[in-house]
């Protein structure tokens, strides 16, 4: 029994058994003083009831009345009528029921972990963060570069949107945009950096110290982009999830709109506005 399941049966049970007590009391209580006198002596009686019995018991009598109604509509309704011994049977049967999916649903509840999703964090002091993506349009023939260099304030210190055109190897596009990054923080003068990216390989590849093989697809973008870095004071490079560089992917995706590069905040603006 699902979880909505479970609060629908409280709730039929509570429904029907209210109604079935109203059939029963409405009659004479409406004829004293009525409509109202006779809602006021169910509850009465229901609560009184409650007290008296262990919530256990109250359940199972709550349970049964329940099938006493849906009894009693079948004759109504349908014209059959089923046996008394049914009544207690089915309740019983409906109870475990119910019990069983509390049971389980507790057992879940325990086992659930709660699930955080990635954010972008703010750097410490003194600490520019530069964040990079890129986006391909295969059908242009175009990869865009979407940049954004933010301070400890979350303040945005620059953004950037570039595009270049027969770039079609995700490897090779999100390398080209490591360099451009790199060119980035030294055009800005910045001083200490951390590079932030989605590609893990490219991310790897900066951090090695060793020099990357400049005879694959990637590596003297590589180098170049190790070449600019070593240039500014400190900087470093970490993997990042998707999640938490949504503003950069945001950029690379609105550079393959542009007509040419694009400096400023302009486009981060828009995104703000977009959310």
């Amino acid at each position: 029994m699902a979880p909505f399941v479970v609060w629908r049966w409280k709730i039929s049970v509570t429904f029907y058994g209210v109604a079935l007590l109203l059939m029963m009391y409405g009659v004479d209580a409406a004829g004293k003083s009525g409509s109202v006198l006779a809602v006021g002596k169910i509850f009465t009686g229901s609560w009184e009831l409650s007290e008296k019995l262990e919530r256990e018991e109250f359940e199972l009598v709550a349970t049964i009345t329940r099938r006493i109604w849906l009894r009693r509509n079948g004759v109504v309704f349908c014209g059959e009528l089923s046996h008394p011994t049914q009544v207690v049977k089915c309740a019983q049967e409906s109870l475990e029921e119910y019990y069983a999916a509390v049971q389980q649903e507790r057992h879940n509840m325990g086992k659930r972990t709660r699930i955080v999703m990635p954010r972008w964090m703010a750097p410490p002091c003194g600490v520019i963060k530069i964040n990079l993506d890129a986006s391909i349009d295969k059908a242009r023939k175009l990869m865009g570069v979407g940049i954004i260099a933010r301070d400890s304030m979350r303040q945005v210190m620059a953004t950037m949107c570039s595009f270049k055109p027969y770039v079609l190897n995700p490897t090779v596009a999100e390398a080209y945009t490591a360099l451009k990054a790199a060119e980035f923080g030294k055009d800005f003068r910045f001083q200490n950096i951390i590079l932030k990216g989605v590609a893990l390989k490219i991310v790897q590849a900066l951090q090695k110290e060793e020099q990357v093989q400049v005879w694959n697809r990637y590596g003297n973008l590589i180098e170049d982009s190790k070449t600019l870095l070593n240039s500014i004071s400190s900087w470093r490079a970490h993997h990042v999830q998707r999640e938490a560089n949504s503003v950069a992917h945001f950029l690379a995706k609105e550079a393959l709109l542009q007509v040419s590069e694009n400096f400023g905040l302009k486009n981060i603006l828009l995104f703000f506005m977009i959310l």
